[in-house]
């Protein structure tokens, strides 16, 4: 769906972390929260992702553009399998919104679509390759909606 970033929080949500719903920069991989996951703690699920590419035990500690940028200088050449991989992320989703009752009440009474873009002045890019991550988004607001 092509949508226009002037009506982000009316017609979509854009999961980023310069969002203009607070629900959006809640659910970015670059929020810092605290996960506590089945392989440890990370202090954001960005530092999680680039942990799961080097194991470079400094990636629990940092979260937004820190965590992007440390995780790009970190040997990155252990590869997980892609099912391993997504179901660390998802333990993480899962436990963000576990411990964020504010993050919880914004997905259970939110109807509008997910989706992911980087605005850029009033350039707009897709985020191409995690969709599947807007799909688990779908799934755990569809769970607390019916719980």
């Amino acid at each position: 769906m092509n949508y226009d970033p002037k009506e982000e929080g009316i017609t979509h949500i854009n999961i980023y972390s310069k969002a203009q719903s607070p629900l959006g920069r809640y659910m970015s991989n670059f929020d810092r929260c605290h996960i506590e996951i089945s392989i440890g703690q990370f202090a954001s699920i960005e530092g999680l992702i680039y942990y799961l590419g080097s194991f470079d035990e400094r990636l629990r500690t940092v979260s937004g553009a820190n965590a992007k940028a440390a995780g790009k200088l970190f040997d990155r050449q252990i590869r997980l399998p892609q099912d391993v991989f997504r179901r660390f992320i998802i333990e993480a989703m899962e436990h963000k919104v576990d411990i964020n009752n504010h993050l919880k009440s914004l997905l259970k009474t939110c109807n509008l679509p997910f989706t992911h873009y980087y605005v850029y002045g009033t350039k707009k890019v897709e985020v191409k390759g995690w969709d599947w991550q807007i799909d688990e988004w779908n799934r755990i607001r569809k769970q607390l909606q019916e719980n």
